[in-house]
Order: C-alpha cells, then sequence, then structure tokens
C-alpha cells in the first residue's frame, strides 16, 4: 500500500473515531450480512460509544484515551476488510475458523458489554 493510501486510511479512521464523518456500521438494511457482521457490528458502535464516553468524562487519563482510540481503530480497520456480508461468507467455508472467529468477537462483546455498564454505573 502506498504512503499516501496509508495515511489517507489512517486520516479516515480518526475521522470517524471522533465522529467527524458519516459512515456508519449499521450495515443491518443489507441482507447479506449475517451474525457474525451483526455481532461485529454491534461491538464496533458499542466500542466507539465507550471511546465517546470516556472522552466526556475524566475517569480516563489522555494517554488511556489515545490508547482506547488506537484500540477502536485497530478493530475498525479488522472489519472494514469484510463489509457487505463478506464476513459471514468466508466463515461459512471453515466451520474452525467461524467458531474462533465468533468466540473472539464474542469475547470482545462480553468486555464491551462490561465496560459499558460499569461506565453507566458512573453517571
Amino acid at each position: 500500500m502506498a504512503t499516501a493510501d496509508v495515511n489517507s486510511t489512517k486520516a479516515f479512521v480518526r475521522e470517524w473515531i471522533d465522529g467527524n464523518t458519516t459512515w456508519s456500521t449499521n450495515r443491518s438494511g443489507n441482507d447479506d450480512v449475517g451474525f457474525a457482521g451483526l455481532l461485529y457490528d454491534s461491538c464496533l458502535d458499542l466500542f466507539k460509544e465507550l471511546y465517546t464516553e470516556s472522552c466526556r468524562s475524566s475517569f480516563l487519563s489522555k494517554d488511556e484515551q489515545q490508547q482506547l482510540k488506537e484500540e477502536l481503530g485497530r478493530l475498525f480497520l479488522w472489519g472494514d476488510a469484510f463489509g457487505d456480508g463478506k464476513l459471514d461468507r468466508i466463515l461459512v467455508q471453515s466451520s474452525d475458523l467461524r467458531n474462533t472467529i465468533l468466540e473472539f468477537i464474542s469475547g470482545i462483546g462480553k468486555v464491551l458489554t462490561g465496560s459499558k455498564s460499569f461506565v453507566d454505573g458512573m453517571k
């Protein structure tokens, strides 16, 4: 990937995380998106919500907020390649891969859900 492409992608991810772009992870209107895609989208939306809330409050330091932003960007970039049902189509080909990916995504979802409960309790 050319340097200009990498810089452009990084800029887009920063804009998405900071809420400066209208791109949405909500692809539920797409019939091709299956369970794995919807689970990923839900995790990504929840992660962004937690990041946004952490920036509004003072319970995380600036360094911790930056680390959270970087992790959110990584999750976004990982799933960006699998939009429009591609993730589910790939996972149909291998039950081992499907089970592993679903286990990881659900683990991320559990951590995010627990974090959301914690953050909501601090309000």
